[in-house]
């Protein structure tokens, strides 16, 4: 379901960037997902600080089977919508 998860597992977190400083981060990531890319940054930062942070709870978590469910109104729409 939408939106139902765990909160003590997992938390958003966020912050405004600058269209500079995003552009920055798209060119430094590579073939890197922003996420994944900004997850590994944060790594790094805590362990150049000397904190340890586990690889596992660093990569994303596991969508598998979690993905939005078919919006058959959408494709009622785009039917009609291809009809002469």
């Amino acid at each position: 379901m939408p939106g139902n998860h765990d909160p003590n597992k997992f938390k958003l977190i966020g912050c405004w960037v600058d269209q500079d400083f995003l552009a920055q981060v798209d060119n430094a990531r590579g073939e890197l997902g922003r996420s994944q890319f900004l997850r590994d940054a944060l790594a790094e930062k805590l362990q150049a600080e000397g904190i340890m942070i586990m690889r596992d709870k660093v990569r994303a978590p596991d969508r598998a089977g979690k993905s939005r469910p078919v919006s058959y109104g959408k494709i009622k729409r785009q039917k009609n919508l291809k009809s002469p």
